[in-house]
């Protein structure tokens, strides 16, 4: 079964974030090219930076932010799952 895929790059500035979302129906991979910042899933921070992998899965609300004396850059690919 083929799946819809979306992808892109983003670079976060020193201290910036991509805001709070949920995977809703859908899966993400994120992959840490360069920088080091934090990743918030379900209301816990963790540290992250370049070559680490992060999965969400489905309804997993997520944020991502660059530290605040760097930048980060990263490449997601989100897939939305088939309708049961």
């Amino acid at each position: 079964m083929a799946r819809r895929l979306s992808s892109g790059v983003v670079h976060l500035n020193e201290g910036e974030e991509i805001g709070l979302h949920s995977t809703e129906e859908g899966e993400e991979i994120v992959v840490i090219l360069s920088g080091k910042g934090t990743v918030m899933v379900n209301n816990e921070e963790f540290p992250i930076s370049a070559d680490d992998i992060l999965y969400f899965g489905p309804q997993t609300e997520h944020n991502i932010k660059a530290r605040k004396k760097g930048r980060i850059h990263y490449v997601y690919i989100y897939s939305k799952l088939p309708a049961k």
